[in-house]
């Protein structure tokens, strides 16, 4: 079963690399949605036992011995549990509706069949990381995923700007995952190792064999990785640029998959950041500053992917500060809610620019409501969703966060940062209110300011929007907090994360008083926003206030990257450049140059004659036995 889950993309990818450009349209189309199907369908036969049976014992599936060298042994082994069970759950399932959506939104595009076999090798890559039982095969995925992720985002590789996102996208992961690389080359070290489960083991066992040192800065190379792929302050650069791509793929990889990789390895391997307390400070400390920046940049942005990218930048970052705190079931949680509302926002915004034909500037946008009913129902459900809203999805798992921030029940981290951090989060949480009904208002409400005439999105678009709407509604239900039901996912993961159990949770009262600050907080950035946008009409940004010009510079961070990394490594490199092509390589053609010189001189003493070869060698033979003999008479 598990190698029909992976084998199933990937035979849609090849079937469409090298086949497809002969293929009809449609038929490479339906290869590439109905080999992710046939994936989701595994996913759900697999992960039955554990989702609703509440299996707490993983299964492994050993396939063959990969490497065997000295103590290292890395086979091809995958292991199933309820932690991998919702992943592959949520990649094959968000990722099939993607693929759908994609049928009406890349149908015109020349290179269709190329688009769908890059994301059924991204969905291959992505469901190898999470189900790998070793690091050596998680990097394979978390590697697959970079490189599936620079040929989407560059997908229009004849635009200069989108050929410059992909590459760009492509060199800021690497320097994550330099990090992540020399992380695994510690644990290794620290453990004899690279399989997950034995690592977790060894590390409950903990001994002075083990230092924490060690371990801590394992997994501060780890956060490196993470900050890459997962786009936490400074790496998150990458991501807002990742907009360049077709919007399905902005999805694909805001929502359910590549972004979240970091999360789930740090899910993974949870029990190493119990282990190492200045770790989890360090990363509470980038995922509150994280979350923060998004927010502020999302505030002042008129393209309407790219508010949504720094909204994604802003939620991984809360995400980042339930890891921290050791909150791995809120992070989670919160993980599975994004997916459906993330998703849900950026195939709306998809539904919009293709009804507008290709037109991304909100200013150009506006009374959408009633030429697109179902995408403006939908996308004000999942911002809603995203502000905190009760009773939909991001409200519950935003609560999980905060109230893991004000708690902090595992000390992993100095409570009054814990602290500080809960109202950190609160702020944002009125500022993510306040960006996404901005959003929300200057595209679908008030009066239309474009030019082109908008349609509503096909069928199939509003199938998928409607399907990830119900999502966006119900996804709180996977988990409610104390006091008001019972907690599915933390009962399923409790095996996976074996963390104690919650013997000092918060009265009702107190959490129905976080409740009651983060709704309020929700409610205020509305109805400001609202007041703002609609009431008082101020849509379009005045682009020579100090504010919106320094959030459409992102905070002036690429050009600050420019200045001390980016010039300086193009320096070097002509540095190099000059040494190789005039120092070396002069050395080399002044080498050929005395070769030919010297092959010249002796020519001169070549007579061509046998007997003058003869002497020669006959000299050269009596010099050889006269050396010889005198070294035996010494």
């Amino acid at each position: 079963m598990i190698e029909v889950l992976l084998l199933s993309p990937l035979l849609g990818f090849v079937i469409n690399a090298l086949f497809g450009r002969h293929l009809p349209r449609n038929l490479a189309m339906a290869i590439g949605c109905l080999s992710v199907f046939v994936s989701f369908v595994c996913a759900v036969l697999l992960g039955v036992g554990f989702i609703w049976g509440g299996q707490a014992v993983a299964d492994t599936y050993f396939l063959y011995s990969w490497i065997e060298a000295a103590e290292l042994s890395v086979p091809i082994e995958f292991q199933i549990d309820a932690l991998s069970a919702c992943m592959i759950l949520l990649v094959s399932g968000v990722g099939f509706l993607i693929h759908l959506f994609s049928v009406d939104y890349m149908h015109e595009d020349p290179l269709v069949h190329r688009y769908f076999a890059y994301i059924n090798l991204f969905i291959f890559f992505m469901l190898i990381l999470v189900l790998a039982k070793n690091l050596v095969l998680l990097f394979v995925g978390w590697e697959g995923v970079g490189l599936c992720s620079y040929l989407l985002i560059g997908f229009w590789f004849s635009d200069p700007q989108k050929a410059y996102a992909g590459k760009k996208a492509f060199v800021v992961n690497r320097v994550g995952d330099a990090g992540l690389l020399l992380g695994f080359f510690l644990l290794f070290q620290a453990f004899h190792t690279l399989d997950i489960p034995t690592i977790l083991q060894r590390a409950m066992d903990v001994s002075p064999t083990v230092p924490t040192t060690m371990l801590t800065l394992a997994t501060l190379c780890l956060l490196l990785g993470v900050c890459g792929k997962s786009a936490q302050a400074p790496l998150y650069i990458w991501l807002p640029d990742a907009m360049a791509g077709p919007t399905p793929v902005s999805a694909l990889i805001h929502a359910a998959t590549m972004v979240t990789a970091g999360i789930y390895l740090f899910c993974r391997l949870s029990m190493l950041l119990l282990l190492a307390p200045l770790t989890a400070t360090v990363l509470l400390c980038v995922g509150g500053i994280t979350t923060l920046v998004g927010a502020l940049l999302a505030t002042a942005q008129k393209d309407i992917k790219k508010v949504l990218a720094y909204s994604t930048v802003s939620q991984l970052g809360y995400m980042v500060m339930a890891l921290g705190v050791g909150a791995f079931t809120a992070a989670f949680f919160h993980l599975l809610t994004h997916a459906f509302f993330k998703a849900l926002l950026f195939l709306g915004a998809g539904a919009v620019i293709h009804g507008l034909h290709h037109e991304q500037d909100m200013e150009k946008m506006g009374g959408l409501k009633s030429k697109m009913p179902v995408v403006a129902v939908t996308m004000g459900l999942a911002t809603l969703a995203i502000a905190g809203v009760p009773p939909l999805a991001g409200f519950f798992s935003k609560d999980a966060i905060l109230v893991a921030l004000f708690q902090d029940q595992l000390n992993l981290v100095p409570l009054g940062l814990s602290r500080f951090m809960f109202v950190l989060g609160v702020v944002t949480a009125l500022i993510t209110a306040y960006y996404m009904t901005r959003l929300f208002a200057l595209t679908f409400l008030g009066t239309y300011r474009g030019h082109a005439h908008p349609h509503e999105a096909p069928l199939l678009m509003k199938g998928v929007l409607v399907v990830l709407a119900v999502g966006a509604m119900a996804g709180g239900l996977l988990d409610l907090p104390h006091g008001l039901g019972h907690g599915w996912l933390s009962a399923r993961l409790q095996p996976v994360f074996q963390l104690p159990e919650d013997h000092h949770a918060l009265s009702l009262g107190i959490e129905l008083s976080l409740m009651g600050l983060s709704v309020g907080a929700a409610v205020l950035g509305i109805w400001f926003a609202y007041r703002r946008t609609v009431l008082m009409k101020m849509a379009i940004q005045d682009a020579s206030f100090t504010w919106t010009r320094v959030c459409l510079n992102a905070f002036y961070v690429d050009a600050w990257y420019d200045r001390l990394v980016v010039k300086p490594l193009a320096a070097l490199a002509y540095v190099f450049k000059f040494l190789d092509q005039f120092v070396i390589d002069g050395f080399l053609k002044l080498l050929s140059v005395l070769s030919f010189w010297l092959g010249d001189l002796g020519q001169a003493w070549q007579s061509r004659r046998v007997k003058d070869g003869i002497a020669w060698m006959a000299l050269g033979a009596l010099l050889f036995v006269a050396s010889l003999c005198g070294m035996l008479l010494k």
